[in-house]
């Protein structure tokens, strides 16, 4: 089985104290602040993509599982899904405090307690291989995004990873598939 675990914040969503017009977002209450939650370009159609996929969807965030959740949540209802079933959600207790609000995610122990034979992490934090080098070759960087960065509503960085995952990683597990029926 072949999974893609996707960082939330700055990979597929930037959380702003204020709402920024010509983004799809949606308000989130964290104890007593709020803020706006804006979605990336081409998050919601890569997220569709891989919610028919055969692939394993991971939405895995160093925030806190209550924060993780919540903004998930809100990813779904915009795509028109009623729960986030078909992806797993994983938070800074899925991976390694090196310091204090410093998590790293160990993709090659997240891609064995997941039984996969293939699994990437799209990321905006280098860190994650910095600082642990059984990710090296694991780890897709992803340029971080900020709805406030003056290129953000043009940013087509989640396009391009759709049309990469299309092209390499589907017809891989197709062939994959393909193999195991034939035994």
């Amino acid at each position: 089985m072949a999974g893609i675990g996707l960082d939330l914040d700055q990979t597929l969503v930037h959380t702003h104290s204020s709402r920024v017009e010509g983004f799809d977002s949606f308000p989130i209450s964290l104890g007593e602040e709020s803020f706006f939650v804006h979605v990336r370009p081409h998050a919601l159609d890569l997220l569709r993509f891989l919610a028919k996929s055969r692939l394993k969807l991971v939405i895995w965030t160093a925030g806190a599982s209550g924060y993780a959740r919540v903004v998930v949540g809100g990813l779904w209802r915009l795509m028109g899904m009623a729960s986030t079933d078909g992806a797993t959600i994983k938070s800074r207790d899925d991976a390694t405090q090196i310091a204090p609000n410093v998590y790293i995610k160990e993709v090659a122990k997240m891609k064995r307690e997941l039984g996969m034979s293939v699994f990437i992490l799209v990321d905006d934090d280098w860190r994650h291989v910095l600082c642990c080098p059984t990710n090296k070759g694991l780890v897709e960087h992803a340029p971080a995004f900020f709805v406030t960065g003056k290129e953000a509503r043009h940013d087509l960085y989640l396009l391009r990873l759709r049309l990469k995952i299309h092209a390499v990683l589907t017809p891989s597990l197709f062939l994959e598939d393909t193999a195991r029926s034939s035994e």
